[in-house]
């Protein structure tokens, strides 16, 4: 499998990802007694997800780069793709 292959499918994997977590919040915003911004980090996710699916059905989605966006909240040094 090449690298550009490779970027490509970990980058669909994380469409899965920030739909799951969303879910996962949302789920949590209803039956959990922990104080946390449940439906805010669902909408995060949702957001995340929708930019990173605009951004695969780009043109340059076959290039092997990251997907992260301004609102990221993963605790990388994240940055937007080029456009």
């Amino acid at each position: 499998m090449t690298i550009t292959v490779r970027g490509v499918e970990v980058n669909r994997f994380a469409l899965a990802s920030h739909f799951f977590w969303g879910l996962w919040s949302i789920v949590q915003a209803k039956i959990s007694s922990t104080v946390f911004g449940y439906v805010d980090y669902a909408q995060a996710r949702f957001d995340a997800r929708r930019g990173a699916s605009l951004y695969l059905m780009s043109p340059r989605s076959a290039l092997p780069q990251p997907v992260c966006f301004a609102n990221c909240s993963c605790g990388h040094a994240c940055r937007l793709p080029l456009q």
